[in-house]
């Protein structure tokens, strides 16, 4: 879990080494949820942000938070 104020809009990246695949996600967490509750619709861009951080930028611009997990993926 990445989830903090520089997280870039990674919630969770998670690299399976052995079966050789990774996840990047975007989170929502409602603390009394029902079956109708649904995410934000901007959940989807805040994905392609945070795929466009982890696939498209410099090292150096990564913040630390999720650096380790960038650089490895």
């Amino acid at each position: 879990m990445t989830d903090g104020s520089d997280d870039k809009k990674c919630h969770l990246i998670y690299i399976d080494r052995d079966a050789g695949f990774a996840v990047v996600a975007q989170a929502y967490m409602k603390k009394n949820p029902t079956e109708t509750d649904l995410a934000k619709v901007n959940k989807a861009s805040d994905l392609n942000v945070a795929a466009s951080w982890v696939f498209a930028r410099d090292i150096n611009d990564i913040p630390d938070r999720i650096k380790d997990s960038v650089s490895e993926l």
